[in-house]
């Protein structure tokens, strides 16, 4: 792991860093050494002497890496997670952070790999609803309201240490098997009654819902022919890897307006 003094004493990570390395990576190796970009920038880099050009390679290298993430590499798997976490729970504490990480933890059937998919599902997290599919969201970046010292970049680089453990799996669930939330304070969904074994954490009901069991129960989602979209796919690759066609995917699914625009963790229906 990379050293914070180390670092510091270099004095080889220069104002050319800020053209080589996105502004997210830099704090989480400085300071947050849980997270999973800095664990894997630090196998790639030297114990001593780091300067931005060894960071820039590092990134590289990782970039290059087989994107097993639901399409995307670890760097930015991990800061989807972070953002996620962010955005649904910084007003939360650590405990309500902690209970919507177990949100996506169950929905992800504890499998690192899963979780962009069950982020990015659509009308599930706020934060990625009015996002369109486009790289530049899903980057290693940190939110504006965590660009200065305060409670939010506390929170920001708790939500980081909280994403690498989910990333390198490594976190334990605290609410159980509970799989969705609402705001009590703000709101009352119009499934707030189906939810079973309430739990209330700070600001946010928790409870189980059958409907968002998501990658928890394989078997079941292969019985109910359901195909969550991930990065990179398109409605011609799914429909060949199930053996069907285009035309049947858009029959059985009417949400499919567009067959060039599909979305990441769009739930699709397969035929029987």
């Amino acid at each position: 792991m990379v050293d914070k003094e180390t670092i510091d004493s270099q004095e080889q990570v220069d104002e050319g860093m800020k053209d080589v390395i996105r502004l997210g990576t830099l704090l989480t190796l400085l300071a947050v050494p849980g997270l999973a970009s800095a664990k894997d920038l630090a196998k790639n880099l030297p114990k001593t002497n780091v300067t931005a050009t060894d960071v820039k390679a590092s990134m590289d290298k990782i970039n290059t890496m087989e994107p097993k993430y639901g399409g995307f590499n670890i760097f930015d798997a991990a800061n989807i997670v972070a953002k996620t976490l962010f955005h649904e729970a910084r007003s939360e504490g650590k405990e309500g952070i902690d209970a919507v990480a177990s949100v996506l933890y169950n929905r992800a059937g504890g499998k690192a790999e899963n979780l962009p998919t069950v982020c990015l599902s659509p009308k599930q997290f706020s934060y990625w609803n009015d996002k369109k599919v486009n790289e530049k969201y899903y980057e290693n970046t940190v939110p504006f309201s965590a660009s200065k010292p305060g409670k939010d970049r506390e929170m920001w680089l708790y939500c980081q240490k909280i994403s690498g453990q989910l990333i390198f799996n490594e976190f334990k669930s605290t609410i159980g098997d509970l799989n969705s939330y609402y705001a009590h304070n703000k709101v009352t969904p119009d499934w707030a009654d189906k939810l079973q074994n309430t739990k209330k954490v700070n600001n946010h009901t928790f409870g189980y819902l059958e409907d968002q069991d998501g990658f928890a129960h394989p078997i079941e989602q292969k019985k109910k022919n359901v195909y969550i979209v991930k990065k990179g796919d398109t409605l011609n690759k799914i429909a060949a890897a199930n053996k069907t066609t285009t035309e049947k995917l858009i029959s059985l699914n009417p949400k499919i307006k567009n067959p060039d625009k599909i979305s990441v963790g769009m739930k699709l229906k397969l035929p029987t």
